[in-house]
């Protein structure tokens, strides 16, 4: 058996809410999105006490969202294992339209 990693994307050039919420929320410095900011050096403002945040940078570049999934195929053949990942990737996981993905094989450790 061997475990498939698969990350789901929006495709560049289709518009992505989830992104767009993200980048609205790091942008108002992620005040009431999580209630231990206030007390956290990276939500520091001048005057705190507390030491300086490192330089972050308000909204990344190239910030993605996605999803991430993991399940276990039951063959011990890397690369019929990345066939069947694939197929149903396509089949059951994703919009080939709307989203891509990349899906990486490992072996399982015993």
């Amino acid at each position: 058996m061997v475990k498939a990693k698969v990350i789901i994307t929006v495709k560049t050039g289709f518009r992505d809410p989830q992104r767009e919420a993200l980048e609205q929320r790091l942008r108002k410095g992620g005040e009431g999105s999580n209630p231990r900011a206030a007390s956290s050096p990276l939500f520091t403002r001048n005057g705190s006490g507390l030491p300086a945040a490192p330089a972050i940078p308000v909204v990344p570049a190239g910030l993605r969202t996605g999803r991430y999934v993991e399940f276990l195929v039951d063959t011990d053949d890397m690369e019929a294992a990345r066939r069947q990942a694939e197929e149903f990737c396509r089949q059951r996981l994703l919009n080939e339209v709307l989203e891509a993905f990349t899906c990486e094989i490992e072996p399982l450790s015993n």
